[in-house]
């Protein structure tokens, strides 16, 4: 369900605006996943536009070169084909379909379907990358129009780079930066290699994109959601917040515990069903938010080595965020140089960061996942009362204390450094809403 998001859908509206006028603004649209990136491009793309808005989510489309290749220009051809109301089964193979499909588009783009697939014939990576991101600039000068191409869980194109024909990134980049007509807006959900892509000065990228990064609901949007999710049951203002103040204004968080609340009781609601539908979805093995940490925790491990110490650390962490590199590598007993490089293999997975050397969650709710589970082992929940406040007293006391007052010690460093650069008195900006 898509609730709010009203400055981002502004903001990509006046990108839009300002494309089709002839100025091109790439952006990056970064966040945790779940948070609601895709929503906010789908609902963004249902509205009506003179721009071809293609889109492509690039999980599982990274495993060849040539699935690539393939996936994006059918992504490109079906967003043409949907514009123009015409109607396609997507039957054989990716070849064929897009054979088939450029047959109804007229003969100038099944000329160059042709070359995609001598591209794809060839085994030359480089240059099929190079005809790939040529083509939606061809077709568009060729349609006298222009398109907005929405690239989803954009961190997995480096999964491309394994097959070292040359820096992926780089190759897109020389054919995309002078094109006129497409302008990319990628999404990703590990945001520190995001973070890196456009604005690490080394990277092919640096500085090419305006960043939108998607965050938590404030306390008034959370509200808004959970009455538009629980339409019909009664619900008062406290027991609104608890939802709120259990998930820190998380969408997805807020969905699945609305779901339990639903399934539970028909009626109404109070802070106990609250308490323990948070409980019954975060730790449960049917617990929509135990089942995606599950897969979060397994995916982001998948290419890691050293996975026993790298869980150590995860495990350790949750009860000691905050942790230097010396802390921890005391804990593993092993030399800190060793313990370092399995850090760094942890800050790839982007499940925490480091700040002042020292180490934390990115998410208070996966924080505490990870400790009560211990990695993902069953809890079975009951609606004891006693069992679920100290479980909730415990997520509120320990484990999201850590994550606010970490934000509220960089807010406050940040508008110390502005107060003195622009010789004004600032109010701070975090609080509980």
């Amino acid at each position: 369900m898509f609730v709010n998001r009203k400055r981002e859908m502004e903001f990509l509206e006046r990108v839009g605006k300002q494309f089709e006028r002839g100025v091109k603004v790439p952006i990056a649209i970064i966040g945790l996943r779940r948070i609601g990136k895709t929503e906010l491009i789908q609902k963004f793309r249902a509205n009506k536009s003179e721009i071809l808005m293609p889109y492509m989510n690039l999980e599982g489309t990274t495993s060849s070169p040539e699935t690539y290749a393939q996936d994006f220009y059918l992504a490109f051809l079906k967003e043409i084909l949907r514009t123009k109301k015409m109607r396609f089964e997507a039957v054989g193979s990716k070849r064929e379909q897009i054979i088939a499909i450029s047959s109804k588009l007229g003969e100038g783009i099944y000329f160059k379907s042709r070359g995609l697939i001598s591209a794809v014939d060839s085994r030359d990576y480089n240059e099929l990358l190079k005809v790939c991101f040529s083509l939606p600039e061809e077709i568009a000068e060729e349609l006298k129009t222009k398109v907005m191409f929405f690239v989803d869980e954009f961190q997995e194109f480096d999964d491309l780079n394994n097959y070292r024909f040359g820096d992926v990134f780089k190759i897109m980049r020389s054919v995309v930066e002078k094109q006129k007509n497409v302008l990319y807006v990628i999404s990703g959900s590990v945001i520190s290699f995001m973070e890196r892509v456009v604005g690490d000065p080394a990277k092919p990228f640096f500085n090419q994109f305006r960043i939108l990064k998607l965050r938590y609901f404030t306390k008034e949007d959370s509200i808004k959601l959970v009455k538009c999710l629980l339409k019909g049951v009664e619900i008062d203002e406290k027991t609104s917040h608890e939802i709120f103040k259990n998930t820190l204004g998380h969408p997805f968080y807020i969905t699945a515990i609305c779901e339990r609340i639903a399934l539970e009781s028909a009626l109404e609601v109070d802070v106990d069903l609250v308490r323990y539908a948070t409980l019954k979805e975060i730790l449960d093995v049917n617990g929509k938010i135990n089942i995606l940490f599950k897969y979060i925790f397994e995916n982001s491990l998948q290419k890691a080595n050293r996975k026993g110490h790298l869980k150590e650390i995860l495990v350790y962490l949750a009860e000691n965020e905050g942790a230097t590199l010396s802390e921890i590598a005391r804990y593993l007993n092993k030399p800190s140089g060793q313990v370092s490089n399995y850090l760094s293999s942890l800050l790839q997975t982007d499940l925490i960061f480091g700040s002042e050397k020292k180490y934390y969650y990115r998410d208070a709710i996966f924080k505490f996942w990870i400790a009560k589970t211990q990695l993902g082992k069953d809890i079975g929940i009951s609606r004891e009362k006693k069992a679920t406040d100290d479980y909730i007293s415990e997520l509120e006391e320990k484990y999201m204390r850590a994550s606010t007052e970490l934000g509220r010690a960089k807010e406050y460093e940040f508008k110390v450094k502005l107060e003195k650069a622009l010789g004004l008195k600032l109010d701070n900006y975090i609080s509980e809403d």
